[in-house]
């Protein structure tokens, strides 16, 4: 077989690219620190890269939403620990003014009636554009000024993990008209203070200790839900380190290794670059000496 000038000039392109070629891949491989850059340079691996990188994200998703319902929760709690407090000091004035002359009653009817305005004011509290206790029903107020209530039975729903759905209170009703009327008991209390009617004054007591109750235990729910909320995020980051590792492991590269492969590279495409120039040297006026 007769080897052409035409041959051996195609076979030295072929190997100079393919020299070059691994030579710009052990560049690449050491600036990115990563020796899986494409599909092609691991099939198997790339393949257990994405699934990492996915497990990753819903990790990030998973965080977000923990975060979110922390807030949520936080929030409520400081919205529930100042109606306790408020029905604690409508509860102290019905203590008080059962047994007192008509001639307090004017700091009580007014004190009382401030209570009552600012628990409507805290049951209609809005989380960013959303009223926290109405619901399903987040755009528009729980409670209207009589103190009916607007919402629904709806939740706030969270993902804290894969498959795990916590469900957070935001039923007004419940919490405010549940087994007592909050706001119920408080008329009743200005009714009996406006008329001097002790009896109904009395009565009011149990009810607002019953109302108290009530607001304490959604409140003990949250703390609940704050915990497991707490300790999902503790484990989410465990896994989320030892996916990183994994990760870590099966993407990056070894700078040693790396530069090893880059000088040999380097070596190789020199000696192609010099083999190639000694072959072509040889001009018509060579073969003719």
């Amino acid at each position: 077989m007769r080897i052409t000038n035409k041959m051996m000039t195609a076979n030295i392109k072929r190997n100079v690219f393919r020299q070059s070629g691994q030579l710009l891949h052990s560049q690449e491989v050491l600036s990115s620190g990563k020796r899986i850059n494409r599909p092609s340079d691991d099939p198997v691996g790339i393949r257990k890269v994405l699934d990492y990188r996915r497990t990753l994200a819903s990790f990030e998703q998973y965080d977000r939403n923990i975060q979110q319902a922390k807030n949520r929760i936080e929030f409520t709690e400081t919205t529930l620990e100042g109606v306790e407090e408020l029905i604690v000091d409508a509860k102290n004035w019905a203590v008080n003014q059962a047994g007192s002359a008509t001639a307090d009653r004017e700091a009580a009817i007014s004190s009382v009636q401030n209570i009552r305005e600012q628990i409507l004011q805290l049951a209609n509290s809005k989380m960013g554009r959303n009223y926290i206790f109405a619901g399903f029903q987040t755009n528009g107020p729980a409670f209207d000024a009589s103190g009916v209530y607007n919402g629904d039975n709806g939740y706030f729903s969270v993902l804290p993990g894969d498959g795990a759905e916590m469900q957070i209170e935001a039923d007004g009703g419940r919490v405010f008209q549940g087994t007592e009327d909050v706001f119920g008991a408080l008329d009743d209390l200005i009714t009996g203070l406006l008329t001097d009617d002790v009896t109904l004054i009395d009565a009011q007591i149990d009810r607002l200790i019953g109302a108290q109750s009530q607001v304490q235990e959604v409140r003990s729910e949250n703390g609940a839900h704050y915990q497991q909320l707490e300790l999902s995020e503790s484990q989410m980051a465990k896994l989320k380190l030892t996916v990183e590792e994994l990760l870590d492991r099966t993407e990056k590269a070894s700078v040693e290794e790396a530069i090893i492969n880059l000088k040999n590279q380097e070596m190789a495409y020199e000696i192609a670059l010099n083999t190639s120039a000694r072959i072509v040297q040889p001009t018509l006026m060579n073969f003719l000496r």
